[in-house]
């Protein structure tokens, strides 16, 4: 987890979970949506909330199903132009208890439980889990949906456009 305020963080001690698990509901607020587009270089964040069911998988573990939806602004990559993604994953995560920091330093144990998310005392950050796997859906090279990228060199000599500098792989791949 990260030690600096979180943009989007709803932390859940692990105590309120009962036998029967809870739902929960979860929405950025104006101020959250604005931070986490400045943390994702985004022009803007518009929507983001999930729900998600909270269970104890053991004494010291918890399991976090559920999904989420955002709506985020960006920038074609390619005519420069704002659109908006749509985004809606699914979830099924683990939040299990980490040990105490006494293991010799410069070692490094490999779990052999599975991937999860750390709960730290008693604490599970889903807000900042979501925030972290929203950014992994944003489309890193975002492109409009009928946006084309077509080159052309209008300096190039004798009056001609040039081709593109993938003509010759595409000469390669038509045969």
């Amino acid at each position: 987890m990260r030690s600096q305020a979180h943009d989007f963080s709803f932390t859940l001690d692990f105590a309120h979970v009962g036998a029967h698990g809870i739902n929960v509901a979860l929405e950025a607020s104006p101020e959250q949506k604005k931070a986490l587009a400045e943390r994702f270089g985004v022009l803007s964040v518009e929507d983001f909330a999930a729900t998600a069911r909270i269970t104890r998988e053991d004494v010291d573990k918890a399991r976090v199903k559920g999904d989420f939806h955002a709506k985020v602004e960006q920038t074609c990559g390619i005519t420069l132009e704002p659109f908006t993604q749509d985004v809606a994953e699914e979830f099924d995560l683990t939040f299990k208890e980490t040990a105490p920091s006494q293991s010799v330093k410069n070692e490094y144990v490999l779990d052999m439980d599975g991937d999860f998310e750390p709960m730290e005392r008693g604490k599970m950050d889903i807000g900042e889990t979501l925030v972290e796997l929203l950014s992994l859906a944003l489309d890193a090279f975002p492109k409009k949906k009928d946006a084309v990228f077509a080159y052309t060199d209008d300096d190039a000599d004798g009056g001609e456009p040039a081709k593109s500098p993938f003509a010759a792989l595409e000469a390669l791949k038509a045969k």
